[in-house]
């Protein structure tokens, strides 16, 4: 994929982030990008700040461990769905 990603992709990237750390290479796609586009700048922002709310209201450990076992297989059954779209 070229250097300059489109708004799907850096809205993939930057929720991948909060859970995952990205490579260089992804990193620095998402700050090019965000150069140019407000609305995925905005997209980041709001991510960040909804984290922290989260994690100030629940007490949340921010991970998934802290979750029983049905919700994690929840989770991770919407994951599998989602890239087997891809």
């Amino acid at each position: 994929m070229g250097m300059m990603r489109n708004c799907r992709d850096v809205a993939r990237l930057l929720s991948c982030a909060e859970e995952t750390s990205l490579r260089w290479r992804e990193r620095w796609a998402v700050r090019v990008h965000q150069l140019f586009c407000v609305y995925c700048r905005r997209y980041g922002r709001q991510i960040v700040l909804l984290r922290r709310a989260l994690v100030r209201r629940r007490g949340l450990r921010g991970d998934i461990a802290s979750l029983d076992a049905p919700a994690r297989e929840r989770i991770q059954a919407v994951l599998n769905k989602s890239q087997q779209g891809k």
